[in-house]
């Protein structure tokens, strides 16, 4: 399995550690099944099998368009609510993954055995919706954006990519 998965929305590529997007998404599981069931928007019933499916097995494009499919202020809202969780749990250890059932009996990908830091994905979070409100910076030419568990001073850093 490769640590680093490609993602998208109408042109604006990138790249994320998979534990990142993982635990955003995992996050975002919670916050819909947290809603009452008649307050659940009918599209996240197509989401949620999605957001399983990257949070547990990783290795798969990450699809952004795709996913808010015309009601992006909604998707939007819904990565905030998991951002403000993910901002106020501060990190997650390795015990608390492995209890982070998402997908079947499968958990969120972790890799290690120390803690992570939830900031870095807090950071991610931030981006997604800068990205599907369109307004996140370009990254310099030839390059994407990269977004990795492990905290930068600098923020996210850029992969070269093939021209």
């Amino acid at each position: 399995m490769s640590k680093t998965v490609a993602g998208g929305f109408r042109g604006f590529e990138f790249w994320v550690h998979d534990v990142c997007q993982a635990l955003l998404w995992a996050e975002m599981i919670g916050v819909v099944e947290d809603l009452p069931p008649k307050e659940r928007p009918d599209w996240t019933t197509e989401l949620l099998p999605r957001l399983r499916e990257h949070a547990a097995l990783g290795d798969l494009y990450v699809p952004l368009e795709e996913w808010a499919g015309g009601h992006e202020e909604e998707f939007v809202e819904l990565v905030a609510r998991a951002r403000r969780r993910l901002a106020e749990r501060g990190t997650v250890t390795p015990q608390e993954a492995a209890r982070w059932i998402v997908l079947d009996d499968l958990p969120v990908i972790w890799r290690g055995d120390e803690p992570i830091e939830t900031a870095p994905v807090v950071e991610f979070a931030d981006a997604v919706v800068e990205i599907v409100r369109g307004v996140h910076p370009p990254a310099p030419p030839g390059r994407q954006w990269y977004f990795d568990i492990r905290r930068t001073p600098d923020g996210p850093a850029t992969v070269e990519i093939a021209e």
